[in-house]
């Protein structure tokens, strides 16, 4: 539901922004630097259009979906986003980004080294706890958005929101990954319909299921019962397109689009490059 939400709210901002330009240009003249009306017209439609499709491969790795909850009062929160631990760059946002957090605590391999955590709550005050141990206790900001600077270490990770009376009204953790990665296919639903699509994540986790996102791979799809219409990950700086059988993982996932033959099953399998390893998933078609 959350990224459902935010998916929308992103949509519905970046076609108004389009609509917007275009208005802008028309009340300008019918042409500016040599383009025609629907010249401009057919741009804004086919940026929109390739910004809508490369947000379906947009799995939710990223915590702007939970930002967006609590900042637009859908959700009281605490909830918690971590700036990867492992760049040690800023991230630049671009016009339509909040935050390059992401919903995790599984860095493994980066402790020690400095997290910029996330806090999204409306809650008057927010303590932030650390394997039990508060590392400190703050005023939310007044856009939802509270930091703590923590180094990184394998514990729970908790966000604890605090009422005017200073009584608990909320809390949230983000759990440490095992040693263990295993890839995990996650269908969207738990059938699909004859002929129906169907959005199937990718994601290496612990033995547990929680995400690493540090996990990469090269996955090969390959599906029966049915067709993959697509295959890609978030990442806009890869070579190839959306058509092929395989793909890089990014911060270790990557999604899949199928379509459902006529007959009672669809069965994908998902090789990794790095150790052959194959992993497969059968899903009831009705």
């Amino acid at each position: 539901p959350a990224r459902t939400f935010n998916t929308i709210v992103t949509i519905l901002l970046l076609t108004c922004n389009n609509l917007f330009a275009i208005i802008r240009v028309s009340q300008e003249g019918e042409e500016r630097k040599g383009y025609p009306m629907k010249k401009l017209i057919a741009i804004a439609t086919a940026i929109t259009v390739a910004i809508m499709v490369s947000m379906a491969f947009a799995i939710p790795a990223d915590a702007e979906a939970a930002y967006t909850l609590v900042a637009l009062e859908q959700e009281e929160g605490p909830l918690i986003g971590v700036q990867p631990v492992d760049r040690t760059d800023k991230p630049g946002l671009t016009g339509w980004s909040l935050t390059k957090a992401i919903e995790s605590w599984a860095f493994n391999g980066c402790e020690g080294m400095k997290a910029t955590v996330e806090v999204y709550s409306r809650a008057p005050k927010v303590e932030l706890f650390l394997g039990g141990r508060s590392v400190g206790r703050k005023k939310t900001s007044k856009t939802a958005r509270t930091l703590f600077k923590v180094p990184y270490e394998v514990a729970d990770l908790t966000a604890v929101a605090y009422d005017a009376s200073g009584n608990e009204c909320g809390r949230y953790t983000l759990k440490p990954a095992g040693r263990e990665t295993v890839l995990r296919i996650i269908p969207e639903e738990e059938t699909l319909k004859a002929g129906g699509l169907g959005f199937i994540r990718l994601r290496f986790t612990d033995e547990n299921g929680v995400w690493k996102p540090l996990a990469r791979d090269i996955l090969k799809v390959s599906v029966e019962g049915g067709e993959l219409l697509g295959l890609g990950s978030a990442n806009s700086y890869v070579r190839g397109n959306y058509t092929t059988d395989s793909t890089d993982t990014y911060y270790g996932e990557a999604l899949a689009i199928v379509r459902a033959g006529a007959g009672d099953e669809l069965k994908i399998s998902v090789t990794q490059r790095s150790s052959s390893e194959m992993t497969e998933l059968t899903i009831p078609v009705i």
